[in-house]
This record gives C-alpha cells, sequence and structure tokens, in this order.
C-alpha cells in the first residue's frame, strides 16, 4: 500500500487490546479494531483473523489513499457486524460479506473502489450514505434485501447497472441521486417500484413519484411526470434542470421534491399539464401542491 504507518503493535501487557499482524484487535480477538495507513498485504489480499465478530467503525478508514493498488478484504465467516464507515476512503477493491452481516452502516463503503457489488439477501439493510461517492459499476441486490437508505449510491458517477429485487419495501428518493451514468436499472417482477418512459421512478402502482434515473433523459428542456402520479416523494426530482410538467393529478409534492439547480419560480393555473419551473437553491424548500390539487406558490425564506 502507499506510504504511511505499515503496523501498529500493542504491548503485551495490554488489557483492552492485542496486535496481530499489525493490526489492532480486541484483547478477546472479536473485534478489529484498527488497521495501519500502509497495510501489509500478500498479494494485495488481507485476510481478517479468524473468529473475529465486528469490524469497528473507522477500522480500515483511509487505508492506503493515493497508492494505484486496492486490496481485497476477506472477512472470516465468523464476522456479523461492520461498523460505521468502517472502510470509507480505504482503498478496497473487493470484500465478501458473510452471512451472519444483516446490515451495511452509514457510509460503510463509502469513496472506495468496489466496482461489481453483490449484496446478498442475508444482508437487510443498506444504510444512509453506504456506497456514496463510490467507484461502482455494476450493482446487484439479491432477494431478501429489504431496505435502501438515504444517498445509498450518491453520487456514485459510473454506476451503470443496478438490479432492485422485488423484495425491498423502502427505497430512499436519493438512493441513486447523481448517477450520471446509470442506463441500466433492473426491477424485479413484483417489486412495488416501476421506472417510466422518461426515467422516473415510480411506487404504488404509478401514483407515486420517488425519484429519477438516466440523467440524458431529465436534462431535456421539459421533463414531463407522467399521467396518474399523484404524490411526489421528498427529494422526487431535486435533480432535474428543466421545466418540470406535472399532471392535473398531483395532489401532493413533498419537501425538495423540485429543485435545486433550477433558477426562477412560477406555477401556472391547476389545469391538465401544469408548467412549474424550478427554484433556485437559495429559495430553499418547496411546497406545491394542496389538498385540494391547487398548486401552491413556492415558499421563500422569511426575512430577518
Amino acid at each position: 500500500m502507499g506510504g504511511g504507518i505499515v503496523s501498529i503493535e500493542v504491548e503485551d501487557g495490554c488489557a483492552a487490546y492485542k496486535s496481530v499482524g499489525g493490526v489492532v484487535y480486541s484483547k478477546d480477538g472479536s473485534t478489529l479494531v484498527a488497521a495501519p495507513a500502509a497495510l501489509s498485504c500478500e498479494n494485495d489480499v488481507f485476510a481478517v483473523a479468524q473468529g473475529t465478530i465486528a469490524v469497528a467503525a473507522y477500522a480500515f478508514s483511509g487505508i492506503g489513499t493515493g497508492d494505484s493498488s486496492a486490496i481485497t478484504v476477506v472477512l472470516p465467516e465468523s464476522a456479523c457486524e461492520l461498523g460505521e464507515a468502517s472502510f470509507t476512503c480505504a482503498s478496497v477493491a473487493q470484500i465478501n460479506l458473510p452471512a451472519g452481516i444483516s446490515e451495511i452502516p452509514r457510509r460503510c463503503f463509502s469513496e472506495t473502489q468496489l466496482k461489481d457489488v453483490t449484496i446478498p439477501g442475508t444482508v437487510k439493510v443498506i444504510g444512509n450514505e453506504a456506497f456514496t461517492n463510490s467507484s461502482v459499476v455494476n450493482v446487484i441486490l439479491e432477494s431478501d434485501v429489504q431496505s435502501v437508505g438515504k444517498c445509498a449510491f450518491f453520487n456514485c458517477s459510473i454506476l451503470a447497472s443496478f438490479t432492485l429485487p422485488s423484495t425491498v419495501t423502502s427505497l430512499h428518493a436519493t438512493s441513486l441521486a447523481n448517477t450520471d451514468e446509470l442506463r441500466d436499472v433492473t426491477i424485479v417482477q413484483g417489486s412495488p417500484y416501476s421506472i417510466s418512459a422518461n426515467g422516473c421512478l415510480l411506487t404504488d402502482g404509478g401514483k407515486t413519484l420517488i425519484g429519477t434515473v438516466e440523467k440524458d433523459l431529465w436534462q431535456s428542456y421539459e421533463y414531463v411526470v407522467p399521467d396518474g402520479v399523484e404524490a411526489l416523494a421528498d427529494n422526487a426530482l431535486c435533480q432535474v434542470e428543466s421545466v418540470v410538467r406535472l399532471p392535473s393529478t398531483v395532489a401532493q409534492v413533498g419537501e425538495k421534491a423540485i429543485g435545486y439547480s433550477c433558477s426562477n419560480a412560477a406555477s401556472t393555473s391547476p389545469i391538465e399539464g401544469t408548467v412549474v419551473i424550478c427554484p433556485s437553491p437559495s429559495e430553499g424548500l418547496v411546497k406545491y401542491a394542496k389538498a385540494n390539487r391547487v398548486p401552491s406558490t413556492p415558499r421563500r425564506p422569511t426575512a430577518r
């Protein structure tokens, strides 16, 4: 790996920790606590000690940063817990996920060099920002994954394909935000989600729009929300940088649902084909629709 500390040694008399191969573990060996920045690996493979149950928060954070050689991390079958941001900013290209791991916590693999990622069904929850800013290209969520958190794959700029199983019942609107190269989204039959021809990510039988995919489509001058959509979830169209055309069926619009990137702000009368020009970032949160389906004037910050 790159420059920096190559080994962390713990004196034999320490009651809380021990060193195994220059890596710090809890005294009983159940938790990997910290790896050195220039972790020594044979053939770019690092095997976590057998019997390890948990990888602590930030344990591998920053290892090998700046080095061209990313490593493979092998977790033992005993491993069942990954800490928050445990691999964030680490030069890790591959990792296995043993059956005991049920959650990928917040920022666990953010800013890593992982490329092809398959999340086994034993993992039920993918936490907020779990892979944000990472180098993932192909992502498969296997059956039994249930929840994908806020910004889980946010700003994964080269993400090209994504498979969503029918078991996912909680998918945050920003889970796939800023994935500019995403063109291939496979939604398994039976999923509560669907994608419209222009990249609207829908749920509730097409009545609720929760997000967008396929940047080329939503960068056009006018972005048309499909007929029959009744609600825009929080953050649903926050990426769209053009005129947004809402059908008259829209009765509910969540916070930040329409735009941070657009200039001006206006709404026409509540008729079929209502045109909404997104507000500028400085105008803050926006709620356009009320219970009676009349679009509201964009809310502006209160003067202080």
